[in-house]
């Protein structure tokens, strides 16, 4: 009895296995047929999938239980979508967007503030070590990591981040808070991995009452062209809360956003992956009092989203409505019985 419990399962297996390789069979037909740029090159792979695994569904006698679907059941956000197309809809999903390889593993460092040092000479060799022992392609400072008050000191500073450069050839990203001048400024440097200083940012959207001795930036993102990132922006912590700075980043083609942060707790996460699906970036977050790292694995390649093109369109149609709807309820306030039941004819 055994044996023939075994026989079946096997053979059942071995149908479901067949049924989900007939998809990869049309797709690589498709991709030899098909044009390169054509819509429906790309629509076969997923077409194809969302169907045999909708005639499994019916004609399996295991039923829903090996849905592919189900691989997304924790993330309820996304499972909403069934209300709406079922599972098929969930499998088309994963079919469309699925990738065959994971993306490369990509080594950063993250170099984080401790309250009890201020020397910035500890933070440099921090930095060096980061660079010699793990192979960092990107190193970055969280936010306002040490005080400069002479000119000195600021060239001593870029001197020390210049010369970890040319022995290892990382990007590195540091702060500090610039008090070499009459004026303050939360500083954001960048240099690229030849050392060209490619970042000269000061943090535009300052935290109300904290930072009101620093000056304020242009509110213009500053971006650099890497030769692994593409292209690449930074800004520091509380300016990731301001769309009209992060979203230049979806004008200026940016893959990679460098935040230097100083946030408590996990409060700036769930905005930093918000920022990641409008705008179509990843984002390499370093912070001193919160969660460090890269919100959602993408580094590479840049998304280009519906955002990303019409940025806050709805709400500003939505912000024109209020002076449409104002003038309407004045007027049938102001007017009588018959304009009233007219307007009322109209909505």
């Amino acid at each position: 009895m055994a044996k023939v419990y075994a026989g079946v399962i096997y053979g059942m297996g071995l149908l479901i296995g067949f049924a989900l390789l007939i998809p990869y069979i049309f797709d690589r037909i498709a991709q030899y047929r098909l044009s390169s740029d054509g819509w429906a090159r790309v629509m076969v792979f997923p077409c194809i999938w969302t169907g045999m695994s909708t005639i499994l569904l019916f004609a399996n006698p295991l039923g829903d239980i090996v849905d592919y679907a189900f691989t997304f059941l924790n993330y309820d956000e996304i499972m909403q979508f069934t209300s709406f197309a079922g599972l098929g809809g969930i499998n088309f999903m994963l079919a469309w967007w699925g990738t065959y390889f994971p993306q490369e593993l990509i080594n950063v460092g993250c170099v984080l503030r401790q309250e009890n040092i201020l020397e910035v000479n500890y933070y440099v060799e921090l930095t060096r070590e980061l660079a010699a022992s793990a192979g960092n392609k990107i190193i970055l400072w969280s936010e306002g990591l040490s005080d400069i008050s002479s000119a000195e000191n600021l060239t001593l500073l870029y001197n020390s981040i210049q010369n970890i450069l040319t022995s290892y050839g990382a990007i590195i990203g540091f702060t500090y808070i610039d008090y070499t001048t009459q004026n303050s400024y939360n500083k954001q440097v960048v240099f690229d991995n030849k050392g060209a200083m490619v970042v000269n940012y000061n943090k535009t959207h300052l935290v109300p009452v904290l930072e009101n001795d620093f000056v304020k930036g242009d509110n213009k993102l500053q971006t650099f062209q890497s030769e692994v990132f593409g292209n690449i922006g930074a800004a520091i912590c509380y300016d990731f809360n301001f769309p009209i700075l992060i979203g230049q980043a979806s004008s200026k083609n940016v893959n990679l956003m460098l935040d230097s942060g100083n946030t408590w707790g996990i409060v700036a996460v769930p905005k930093a992956r918000i920022n990641i699906i409008e705008n179509g970036f990843a984002t390499f977050r370093c912070c001193s009092y919160g969660i460090s790292g890269v919100p959602i694995s993408m580094l590479k390649y840049r998304v280009k989203t519906v955002y990303s093109v019409f940025g806050e369109t709805l709400g500003w149609i939505c912000v024109g409505s209020i002076g449409v709807i104002t003038i309407l309820l004045v007027v049938m306030e102001i007017g009588g019985q018959k304009l009233r039941d007219k307007i009322n004819n109209w909505t």
